[in-house]
């Protein structure tokens, strides 16, 4: 029987992996790229062009095998290495500075990492302690303990 896999888990196939990167690799003012935009954006790379009826294919899974010039473009477009396409240990990794990248996106979270990165390593550790006693704080009053 096979596992559930976790929120977190790196998907198995190169389309569901390239979809991970449609969701999560975007401009924070706007949603996903479509494949039409993503298509446009392989022109400008160092690879061939890639179509948006390929792009649709690889994520329907329709599609499962493009070559390395395929998986070069579309890795130059969302800034990927190449290997985060087939190496899972890679893929876990992108994956995570992929979430932390969108977590820093929000405008709030930008401005703090901003005015934290001018502190000194003291600064930072005691910004680091309030952060924690503040999440502490939160904790207690979402399981209701205030």
């Amino acid at each position: 029987m096979a596992r559930p896999r976790s929120r977190n888990a790196v998907p198995d196939s190169i389309g569901a992996r390239l979809q991970e990167l449609f969701d999560k690799v975007h401009p924070a003012d706007r949603g996903s790229f479509t494949a039409d935009e993503v298509a446009e954006m392989t022109e400008e790379t160092a690879y061939p062009a890639v179509s948006a009826s390929y792009i649709n294919a690889l994520l329907r899974g329709s599609r499962d095998n493009p070559t390395v010039n395929t998986l070069g473009a579309l890795a130059e477009v969302f800034r990927v290495p190449v290997g985060y396409f087939f190496d899972k240990q890679l893929a876990e990794e992108v994956q995570a500075n992929i979430a932390l990248a969108a977590a820093v996106r929000d405008a709030g979270i930008q401005d703090l990492v901003n005015r934290s990165a001018k502190l000194s390593p003291a600064g930072r550790r005691a910004l680091a302690a309030m952060i924690t006693s503040l999440q502490d704080v939160e904790n207690a009053k979402n399981r209701g303990d205030d």
